[in-house]
């Protein structure tokens, strides 16, 4: 359950939107910190439930983001030492200089048993994006046209992400405005199948925004909690300086 949006800026950045849905007993998230990892400045929320993050951008200009695979086969049995929260995997993952290297370290990192199914997605200035299908055994590269689409949804998912899909391109063919519109909006439909979803079990806990201008050397992550099924609340916005060498002078 959860839905990212992303699009190309005139700029040469990027702008990506992530509605984070999750059941009501999960604990809630901590906003996002500006820390940093090997070196590398990073902007990420904290899951204190199963650790680490499901989203981050970090000071080349990358921001990469984690959702939960729910039409996978069964998984392997974990190994002797437990599993690893995908939250984690993420998190290890967050100074990938581009969504190449984040590619190729996420191939070393994530193993049978040990990781959950999740699909990902890396997304650099240029709007130039990568995705990948963990699916407990292998990993796959899956289709990331920009602008673009990547939603799952553990209820009803043959019919809620065919629904959200339908809802995005109409969007995108009507006078859309910025994408964080299209996340805070409610369908007419049952409420499952909203962007901004409220379930008996689940709900749409949080909206994260990042936009990325590596002309003007910045990013920021901009993030709004839903502390019940109303609209989300007001926003806080944390920056980072972006190290883009194509506007190095």
């Amino acid at each position: 359950m959860c839905t990212i949006t992303w699009t190309a800026r005139p700029d040469d950045g990027y702008q990506l939107v992530f509605s984070r849905d999750e059941q009501r007993t999960r604990l809630a998230a901590s906003p996002p910190l500006v820390t940093s990892r090997a070196g590398v400045s990073l902007i990420a929320p904290h899951d204190p439930q199963g650790g680490g993050t499901w989203i981050f951008a970090n000071g080349h200009g990358l921001t990469a983001c984690l959702l939960n695979f729910y039409d996978a086969p069964a998984p392997p049995p974990p190994p002797s030492e437990g599993r690893e929260s995908r939250g984690r995997l993420l998190q290890a993952l967050s100074a990938s200089p581009d969504p190449e290297s984040f590619g190729r370290l996420l191939a070393q990192l994530v193993a049978p048993g040990r990781h959950l199914p999740c699909m990902l997605l890396a997304l650099a200035p240029a709007a130039r994006a990568l995705a990948w299908t963990w699916d407990g055994r292998q990993l796959a590269p899956r289709p990331a046209p920009t602008p673009g689409l990547i939603t799952t949804s553990s209820f009803d998912a043959p019919r809620v992400v065919p629904a959200r899909h339908t809802a995005f391109a109409t969007w995108r063919e009507e006078d859309a405005q910025d994408l964080p519109d299209f996340h805070r909006a409610t369908s007419a439909s049952p409420d499952a199948f909203s962007v901004r979803m409220s379930r008996p079990d689940a709900r749409t806990v949080s909206l994260t925004e990042v936009v990325c201008t590596p002309t003007e050397g910045c990013l920021s992550m901009s993030y709004f909690p839903r502390e019940a099924d109303g609209p989300f609340s007001s926003g806080q916005t944390w920056q980072l300086t972006v190290c883009d060498p194509r506007y190095s002078f």
